[in-house]
């Protein structure tokens, strides 16, 4: 029936549940919250006569488990995730186009080389941007005897951060598929738990907050790092004569942006309120932590989208990429299309934003949350 409760965004603690917004979902079904159908907010009893559909009525113990659970932080979570693991396969995508871009060794990044680690995560990178490079006649020819480290050390890097999506897609799944209700009850028995808690959210999301707040970071060097003309091959900044500042305030937006990324990767959980008059003494604030994780994606799609267009600018400038392989052709491709037509930075970078979803398709990356 598309009838969607509004939700306050905060107000959950993470502990006896999330009550506060799960209990303006429950409202909705009652007929006393308020509500979006049809494109109009309204009250939830106006939206169900309209839909046709009676109210809830509740019987033993059901009130209580609408509202007794961790729905709402894992929902949330969720949805964090899956953009995510969008905007991983996205960044590699654009990341391949900038290694053509700077002419870089493929030697750090080889499957053979990243055997010798144990870290499933980074394999997996090496394996994906190997493949995506493969054709290239672009690689290897900077004449560098070892390029920086946010260059040679993706796989490290975006590794640990693929491995901590798998690690907070495991415990979110394993919540979301599990009993968060209290009290409960077996074969008659009841049980007073804390299967409330959200603690494995709030650790979950906390963690991906980290890592990409690392990922940002390893972004803005590369942005910085196309600028140099010892990496670039034309010229710092990319400019055009003596007096122009040519893409410099790329890097300058990527710092912003990663600075905040810095601001917000400050983990909720240790943020602990005690509530109840202290019988809630510990208390995750998963949902603070969720929500973050969506701020935290948006700042990330902005950082892919400045590499695209700064790893775009100098693959043009060097034959237009005519010597690039297969896939990071299509890669380019895609850029160009966007950034057509644009009349400044500014306008092709967030046109680029809309470009992720086509970029990550190009990349197939395994997860494996087990």
């Amino acid at each position: 029936m598309r009838i969607t409760p509004l939700v306050p965004r905060y107000g959950s603690v993470g502990a006896s549940g999330d009550l506060a917004p799960l209990a303006h979902i429950a409202l909705a079904l009652l007929g006393r919250g308020m509500v979006r159908y049809q494109g109009k907010i309204m009250s939830s009893a106006e939206a169900l006569k309209l839909a046709g559909l009676d109210e809830l009525r509740l019987s033993y113990k059901e009130a209580l488990s609408l509202i007794n659970g961790t729905s709402y932080s894992t929902a949330v979570a969720s949805l964090g995730i899956w953009d995510t693991y969008r905007l991983l396969r996205a960044a590699i995508a654009v990341m391949a186009l900038m290694i053509e871009a700077s002419r870089a060794s493929t030697a750090p990044l080889g499957i053979e080389v990243n055997t010798t680690k144990l870290h499933k995560g980074e394999l997996e990178v090496a394996r994906v941007i190997s493949e995506l490079i493969i054709d290239s006649k672009n690689v290897n020819t900077s004449g560098r005897t070892q390029d920086p480290y946010s260059i040679r050390c993706i796989p490290q890097v975006l590794g640990s951060v693929l491995d901590a999506l798998n690690w907070a897609l495991h415990n979110v799944l394993n919540e979301a598929n599990s009993v968060s209700d209290n009290p409960i009850i077996i074969n008659n028995s009841v049980y007073s738990t804390c299967h409330f808690h959200g603690q494995y959210i709030a650790l979950s999301t906390d963690l991906l907050n980290m890592s990409l707040a690392v990922l940002g970071n390893l972004i803005d060097r590369q942005i910085a790092q196309l600028l140099r003309k010892e990496i670039n091959g034309v010229s710092n900044y990319l400019t055009s004569g003596p007096w122009r500042v040519g893409l410099m305030l790329t890097q300058y937006t990527a710092a912003a942006l990663s600075a905040r990324l810095r601001e917000l990767s400050t983990p909720s959980t240790v943020q602990n309120i005690p509530t109840s008059g202290f019988q809630e003494d510990v208390n995750s604030m998963s949902a603070n932590s969720a929500i973050k994780l969506h701020e935290v994606n948006s700042l990330i799609a902005q950082l892919i989208a400045i590499l695209a267009y700064d790893a775009y600018v100098v693959a043009s400038a060097n034959n237009a990429c005519e010597n690039c392989g297969k896939v990071t052709a299509h890669v380019y491709g895609i850029i160009s299309k966007y950034v057509a037509g644009t009349q400044s930075h500014s306008e092709a970078t967030t046109r680029l934003m809309s470009a992720i979803d086509e970029l990550s398709s190009l990349v197939s990356l395994r997860i494996n949350p087990s």
